[in-house]
């Protein structure tokens, strides 16, 4: 089967199956949000009638996916929640829940994964600062998603990234820890400190390692695609995780931004999707980026 560099029209985890072992260096991807919208292709997944049903088919899929992706492989699920009243389809009365809390779909997936044998290094805050205003007295506005990190062994692919420093222009700064932390158990001494302050400063290093919260926008492509999210927001994970000439699979392709971000970097992907919509949208994206790069080469 030709599948580097393709997109997939079917069901993400039937295709999967067909995939060789170890083949896939990351995944990146957001999986239909669970009864939150529906994108009128039969078979789909997040329209459930149980959010327990909801997990145990997502997680079902990464049990696929843990197979082909390499040893040192890793994974980033881009995952929302939803407000149990929120949701427009009909509910299972064995999982009721009020209808003003969360479903708390995040953290039963990451749980659900931990059951399951996966490691999370890490959990990003995709921070949006410009979501819609919605018009809600009785809580505080969510402007934000969960990104989860999961990795198969403890050993994995990965180059640290660096944000600019906090204090552009360090001149003679002395730095100290202070006596906050004199009765913890804290390693990292003054002088450490202070020595990696004048490699910032000499320019010996980039910046400071990247935290794990995200302000990035919201993407506003106006295609059919209700929730694409930005390459600005891929860009930084495939630098991470993702090895030169590597491939990142998308099984949940959407508009095609993973694979748009991992050809802009030289690298393969595995794109599928239900929707044929998604595939012919992301198909035209891609063929579009290369179009525009043949032509820049003869320039």
């Amino acid at each position: 089967m030709d599948w580097k560099d393709k997109l997939l029209w079917g069901d993400c985890k039937e295709i999967v199956a067909t995939l060789p072992d170890n083949c896939v260096d990351c995944v990146v991807t957001s999986p239909p949000y669970w009864n939150l919208r529906d994108y009128e292709v039969e078979g789909q997944l997040g329209l459930e009638d149980s959010y327990l049903d909801y997990i145990s088919n997502l997680c079902d899929l990464f049990d696929e996916i843990k197979r082909v992706l390499k040893p040192e492989g890793s994974v980033f699920v881009d995952i929302g929640d939803t407000y149990y009243g929120s949701t427009k389809t009909k509910i299972n009365n064995a999982t009721k829940l009020s209808p003003r809390t969360l479903t708390m779909i995040p953290a039963r997936f990451g749980i659900e994964m931990l059951n399951r044998g996966w490691i999370i290094p890490n959990k990003l805050i995709w921070h949006k600062p410009n979501i819609m205003p919605r018009p809600c007295k009785k809580r505080f506005i969510v402007n934000y998603e969960e990104i989860f990190f999961f990795v198969k062994q403890e050993h994995y692919y990965f180059q640290t990234q660096y944000e600019p420093f906090a204090t552009p222009n360090l001149g003679d700064l002395k730095v100290s820890i202070g006596d906050k932390y004199k009765d913890e158990n804290v390693k990292v001494e003054n002088k450490s400190i202070q020595k990696f302050y004048n490699k910032v400063k000499d320019g010996e290093v980039e910046g400071r390692i990247m935290r794990s919260v995200w302000k990035v926008a919201v993407s506003n492509n106006g295609c059919f695609h209700k929730a694409p999210y930005p390459e600005q927001l891929i860009v930084p994970i495939l630098n991470a995780v993702c090895p030169p000439n590597g491939i990142v699979l998308d099984p949940f392709m959407g508009t095609g931004t993973t694979a748009i971000v991992a050809l802009k970097q030289d690298k393969h992907f595995i794109g599928i999707d239900l929707d044929n919509r998604a595939i012919e949208y992301a198909q035209n994206r891609i063929n579009s980026y290369l179009e525009q790069t043949t032509i820049f080469s003869h320039i």
